[in-house]
């Protein structure tokens, strides 16, 4: 199925990076031509070990042919990603995923950024499905799709909360984290996450439940937040982006324990 709705953002790879991976290539397939013409056409005499550093830079020259012109493709073959109000399209798929079905939102860091900030998104369905990435290399803001996502995934788990289900959270432990990475692919393939649940009475954390009436509600503190009990014992502590989804969580556990009558 089609969607008719207005697009909000369209994420697609930046014209910068094709420009200059294609700059890159053709001027090391001209180098390679001239080279070529030089030796080979001018008719030029060259003496044996010439002609061994000729070959060796031409080689040179080929790897690097090689190399821009794969990163060119890959850069261009990416998917294009268009958001509409209550989801995402991939491509040129068919219909959308909405964002109550959408469970792992990750923001991260990669490349030579450095910072409390972020510059890749990714996004999945479930622990199971394939990440999909809005990269560091992306144009559009990914601030436009959490301020899309969060309203109706939240909307979503609170109806499975009420229904009697849970609503899991996964959330890379301190030992696991990592502020940067070379790039989007190396940092999701060593990802490691922990599990909260959110229930109707309590959360359940690394298989220890608590009820909501021993929770403080959480509040962000910089770039930190902890989970504290009304004691103000610390159960974990961690920073916005290593908890998926961290703003769906801040407002369920918030709204959990401010139901509960004791948070503060």
């Amino acid at each position: 199925m089609q969607n008719n709705e207005k697009t909000i953002q369209v994420y697609r790879p930046s014209l910068t990076h094709t420009v200059i991976y294609g700059t890159a290539l053709t001027i090391t397939l001209g180098v390679m031509i001239l080279l070529t013409y030089a030796v080979w056409g001018s008719g030029l005499k060259v003496k044996e070990e010439g002609k061994s550093l000729i070959l060796i830079g031409t080689l040179v020259l080929v790897v690097l042919a090689l190399f821009f012109g794969f990163l060119l493709f890959r850069h261009r073959a990416r998917p294009v990603f268009r958001i509409f109000a209550d989801g995402v399209q991939l491509g040129s798929e068919p219909g959308i995923i909405p964002f109550s079905e959408i469970s792992d939102v990750c923001l991260f860091l990669s490349g030579r950024s450095i910072g409390d900030s972020y510059n890749n998104l990714a996004f999945r369905r479930n622990a199971e499905d394939a990440w999909h990435v809005i990269a560091a290399d992306y144009t559009g803001k990914t601030d436009t799709f959490l301020d899309s996502y969060n309203e109706p995934r939240l909307a979503y788990l609170e109806q499975v909360i009420e229904e009697g289900g849970k609503a899991t959270f996964r959330y890379m432990p301190k030992k696991q984290n990592m502020i940067m990475s070379v790039n989007a692919n190396s940092f999701l393939r060593k990802l490691k996450t922990a599990e909260i649940e959110l229930g109707a009475k309590g959360m359940t954390l690394d298989t220890k439940y608590i009820d909501y009436a021993d929770l403080q509600p959480l509040y962000l503190n910089g770039n930190e937040f902890e989970i504290r009990t009304i004691r103000q014992e610390v159960l974990a502590g961690f920073r916005y982006v290593d908890m998926m989804s961290f703003d769906v969580f801040r407002e369920l556990y918030n709204r959990r324990t401010a139901k509960s009558g004791k948070g503060s």
